[in-house]
């Protein structure tokens, strides 16, 4: 288990709220997804897949809306206010983060 006692999600916003993660084994981790937003807060919610193979593919589709995303063929942000869903073609991990700061 990792993480930070006094976390900015994301950076602009002076939140310090505790952080942390555990990275379970990659054959745990998985290709489809539904992205839904945290109960009870407002704002958009951070996303961070990150891939377990060099190019992996992952599409995120909001609102009948499909986007291929691909960042740096490791790990790759999305941020939305909606529920969507994400298909990778080789296993993730998938984050979800709130914003920080009682927003």
């Amino acid at each position: 288990i990792s993480g930070h006692e006094c976390a900015n999600i994301p950076a602009n916003i002076a939140g310090c709220e505790p952080f942390a993660l555990q990275v379970p084994p990659t054959l745990t981790w998985g290709t489809n997804f539904l992205l839904v937003p945290f109960t009870g807060r407002t704002g958009a919610q951070h996303f961070m897949a990150v891939t377990s193979t060099n190019e992996t593919s992952i599409h995120v589709t909001c609102d009948m809306n499909s986007t291929p995303v691909i960042e740096n063929n490791v790990a790759f942000k999305f941020i939305t206010e909606k529920i969507c869903h994400l298909i990778a073609s080789d296993p993730v991990l998938l984050v979800q983060m709130s914003i920080g700061g009682g927003i």
